[in-house]
C-alpha cells in the first residue's frame, strides 16, 4: 500500500487500507502460529472479497465483474454461452444460502425476507443446468408493483399482475412477454 500510494496519482481508499490490514494481520497469525484452533472459513473469505469489491469497484457491482471473470475462464471456452450465466447463478444461490440477511442486502440489494420469484432471464439461461433461479424480487415491494429486479443478471423486468392458471399455484406475477408465472414457472 505504501509503495502504491507513493507512486500512484490517487491513494488507495482508507476503507480498503483497513480491510487489507485486517486480512494481512489475520493471514500472518494463521501462517506463523502453531495454534490449530485458528481458522479462516470460506464464508469469511467471501465476505472479505465482497468488502474489497465494494470499496474498489463500488457498491453492489460484484456480480457484473464476476460474470466478466467467469467468461474469461478456460472452462467457459470449453462449454457454451450459458456456462457463464449458470456458473454465476450457482455462486449467487450459494451466497443466498450462506450469507446473513444484512450482508445480502448490503452487497446485492437482496432482501432475504421478501418473496422470491423466478428470474425469467436467468432461468432461461440456466435451464439446461437444472437450476431454480428464484432471485427476482418485486421493485418496489408492493401488491401493485409491475417490475421485478434480479441481482444476478442486474435486469429489471416488466411483469403482469394476473392470477396463475396452474392448479394449486397462488401466484399472480407473470412475465410480461411470455405470460410465464414467476411463482411456479409454468
Amino acid at each position: 500500500i505504501r509503495a502504491h500510494d507513493t507512486v500512484a496519482k490517487n491513494r488507495l481508499p482508507n476503507d480498503f487500507v483497513n480491510i487489507y490490514e485486517q486480512l494481512r494481520m489475520r493471514r500472518n497469525t494463521i501462517m506463523h502460529t502453531v495454534d490449530p484452533s485458528l481458522r479462516f472459513t470460506a464464508t469469511e473469505v467471501i465476505i472479505s472479497v465482497l468488502e474489497v469489491a465494494e470499496v474498489m469497484i463500488g457498491p453492489q457491482q460484484w456480480t457484473s465483474v464476476r460474470a466478466k471473470a467467469i467468461k474469461q475462464e478456460p472452462s467457459s471456452v470449453a462449454y457454451y454461452e450459458s456456462y457463464t450465466e449458470a456458473a454465476l447463478t450457482r455462486e449467487c444461490l450459494y451466497l443466498i444460502d450462506t450469507l446473513k440477511p444484512a450482508l445480502l442486502r448490503r452487497f446485492f440489494g437482496f432482501n432475504h425476507r421478501q418473496r422470491r420469484y423466478y428470474c425469467y432471464n436467468c432461468q432461461m439461461a440456466s435451464s439446461e443446468w437444472e437450476l431454480e433461479v428464484t432471485t427476482a424480487q418485486l421493485q418496489p415491494n408492493t401488491p401493485t408493483s409491475t417490475t421485478v429486479y434480479c441481482f444476478i443478471c442486474r435486469q429489471t423486468s416488466e411483469v403482469i399482475r394476473h392470477a396463475c392458471n396452474q392448479e394449486g399455484c397462488r401466484g399472480n406475477v407473470l412475465d410480461a412477454e411470455d405470460n410465464i408465472c414467476l411463482t411456479c414457472y409454468k
